[in-house]
């Protein structure tokens, strides 16, 4: 096997691996599930799996979680479901316990 060719399939494996790992990384995987709007709580990522909650309905949600892969899907979470993205709504049922 020449030099270019053993180059090639090493950068082409390391391309499939890394597109491999990238679908189960917990921030994109919670950022592509969960959506806010207007004051519906969207989960799914496509018409036909997608849940909406109403969150009239609702003073508070506590998210709750454990694992290794917890702090990175609350970070996706706290980004968009908190101020500042959507203050009136996220202020209203998104409470951070760690401030109060």
């Amino acid at each position: 096997m020449d030099d270019y060719l053993l180059r090639r399939m090493r950068t082409e494996a390391k391309a499939i691996f890394r597109e491999s790992l990238r679908p189960v990384n917990p921030y994109g995987a919670v950022k592509n599930f969960v959506r806010l709007k207007d004051d519906q709580l969207i989960l799914g990522v496509n018409a036909k799996s997608r849940t909406t909650i109403d969150l009239t309905q609702f003073d508070r949600i506590w998210i709750v979680g454990g694992g290794k892969a917890t702090a990175p899907m609350a970070k996706a979470n706290n980004k968009d479901l908190t101020f500042p993205s959507y203050p009136a709504v996220g202020q209203r049922y998104f409470a951070n316990p760690l401030q109060g």
